[in-house]
């Protein structure tokens, strides 16, 4: 079953699956969507008593009575112990719409979970624009603001961490524009977080947890729960 939700810059039309949450739809309201179908995914592995094992998903629907300018999908894994719920958040009437991954220990052991995107983004758009910001910190560039064509094979990687050791960090917000208009992304977190782009059949964004920092984990006790970061 799809959901929307919308502001007077911004619809999404959401759905799930059982492998995690699919954005159907994304752009200005009543104009073309300037994205494609793209499903963000759920953690697809986690450490249980010193032992990796795979998790297998179930969706369990959207949340029938969410808070007001909410949108909520609920997961669980196949044995109980692990939920899922992917919390899509309109804070006002206008302006963009927030998204985040709540995960939850249900169980007796304690679960090392590996730190997944907050959100993936794909678009067939041509001739865009990547635009993105440095914070200025150390040995900044001359450029300071850069525009970065889009084409075949372009890759992107931007880092933000608290206290910005490397000149070309990047503010956590980035856009993507074409001839006739263009999108926004942002993550509200002060952790080390990033973008990860890569164009080959179109343009894929992940968002989340720093791209380049490698995996690293969370450990989640029993009847604990973690938030991805907020993106928007």
């Amino acid at each position: 079953m799809r959901q929307t939700l919308s502001t007077t810059d911004l619809q999404v039309t959401l759905s799930a699956l059982d492998s995690g949450v699919c954005l159907q739809s994304f752009g200005p309201p009543h104009a073309p969507s300037f994205a494609e179908p793209a499903t963000t995914p759920l953690v697809a592995r986690i450490q249980r008593a010193g032992a990796s094992e795979p998790v297998v998903w179930r969706s369990l629907g959207a949340d029938d009575q969410p808070p007001q300018g909410y949108v909520v999908f609920r997961f669980a894994s196949s044995d109980g112990c692990l939920t899922a719920e992917s919390v899509w958040r309109v804070r006002g009437p206008i302006g963009p719409i927030e998204h985040s991954i709540v995960y939850a220990n249900h169980g007796v052991e304690d679960i090392l979970l590996p730190v997944g995107p907050s959100l993936q983004f794909e678009t067939l758009r041509s001739g865009l624009t990547l635009w993105w910001v440095e914070k200025g910190a150390g040995s900044s560039s001359r450029v300071g603001t850069h525009a970065e064509p889009v084409a075949h094979g372009y890759r992107f990687q931007g880092r933000s961490s608290p206290y910005a050791e490397d000149g070309q960090e990047m503010i956590p917000w980035l856009a993507l524009q074409d001839s006739s208009d263009g999108v926004y992304f942002g993550i509200e977190s002060s952790a080390c977080v990033g973008f990860e782009a890569s164009a080959d059949r179109g343009l894929t964004l992940i968002a989340g947890a720093d791209p380049e920092g490698g995996e690293f984990a969370i450990l989640l006790q029993p009847g604990r729960s973690y938030e991805t970061p907020k993106v928007f």
